[in-house]
C-alpha cells in the first residue's frame, strides 16, 4: 500500500486511474477490488477521493508559487473540465483560483464596492 501512494504522489501518476496506476506497479498481483477494499480500509477514503485531494493540493499550490496558467494546472493535474475544476476548488477551499492566486484582488474589490455606495448611495445595491 505504501508503494501505491508514494507513486499516488508523483506527478504523472495522479493523473492516471486505479487501474491504470496498479499496471504502473508492477508488485501489486491483486484484484483491483481486493486493492480498492484495502486502500479504503487502511485510508479512510476512496482511491478517486484521494487522488483529487492530491490534484486539488497540488493545483492549489501551484496557483500560490508559479506563474502557470490556470488552464495549464488544470492539465498538469490531470482534470479536463474547467467547470468541475472551479467548482471543485471552490468547495474545497471557500475561494476560486483566482482568489487564491490574487488575494489583494479581494480586498481591492470589496474597497471599490466600499467606496462606491459612499459615493453613490442610491446605487450601492448596482454595484
Amino acid at each position: 500500500m505504501s508503494q501505491l501512494l508514494t507513486q499516488m504522489h508523483y506527478p504523472p501518476h495522479f493523473r492516471y486511474s486505479q487501474q491504470e496506476l496498479l499496471q504502473v506497479l508492477p508488485a501489486f498481483q491483486y484484484n483491483i477490488s481486493y486493492v480498492s477494499r484495502m486502500f479504503r480500509h487502511y485510508m479512510g477514503v476512496t482511491f478517486t477521493e484521494y487522488r483529487n485531494k492530491i490534484r486539488f493540493d497540488t493545483a492549489h499550490s501551484l496557483l500560490q508559487t508559479t506563474n502557470l496558467s490556470i488552464e495549464d494546472i488544470i492539465v498538469y493535474v490531470g482534470l479536463n473540465s474547467r467547470t468541475y475544476f472551479y467548482r471543485e476548488f471552490k468547495k474545497r477551499y471557500g475561494l476560486s483560483p483566482n482568489r487564491v492566486r490574487h488575494p489583494d484582488a479581494a480586498e481591492n474589490e470589496q474597497e471599490f464596492g466600499e467606496l462606491a455606495a459612499e459615493e453613490y448611495p442610491g446605487n450601492a445595491e448596482n454595484i
